[in-house]
């Protein structure tokens, strides 16, 4: 597997290179690719139960809001927010389309029914604002204590 660089040796001394990548099926790396589904969190007292996080194999730990392992500073970021963390669900649906996992359809599930739906997203028991942006105080701890300009509400959330 991998890159490969095969020699064919001619008459009169000469030679050819082939430079090839083999991969497994594509199939097989779907598959394998989709081990993001072991790697959310699960626990309802967490706003972020559902979210699907990094996995650091040095240190054997699940980051997540409520722990960065070894990230510092702003860099946090990169823990759970945009690509990091939001493509894995976008993923992980793509790839059941295709070929269907009922553990992970119920991983999806529970992204979108607890993660998705009251803790990225307002509910429709929660009031209407026409205008903020919605933030956790996790993402927004230090430029709110800074800045002076963040007014908390009730769950931890935070209106800029």
């Amino acid at each position: 597997m991998g890159e490969n660089r095969l020699t064919l040796h001619q008459p009169g001394a000469r030679q050819t290179f082939l430079e090839l990548f083999a991969t497994e099926p594509v199939e097989t790396m779907m598959k394998k690719r989709a081990a993001i589904a072991k790697r959310q969190h699960r626990d309802p007292s967490k706003w972020y139960d559902g979210l699907f996080g990094e996995w650091n194999m040095e240190t054997q730990v699940l980051l997540g809001p409520d722990n960065y392992d070894r990230i510092k500073g702003c860099r946090i970021y990169e823990v759970t927010c945009d690509d990091p963390g939001l493509s894995k669900p976008a993923y992980l649906a793509t790839k059941n389309a295709e070929h269907p996992d009922a553990a992970e359809v119920a991983a999806l599930d529970r992204y979108i029914d607890t993660f998705v739906w009251g803790g990225l997203q307002r509910t429709t028991q929660e009031a209407y604002k026409t205008t903020g942006v919605r933030i956790r105080l996790v993402w927004a701890s230090v430029p709110c204590r800074e800045s002076g300009r963040c007014h908390p509400t009730a769950g931890g959330l935070w209106w800029l």
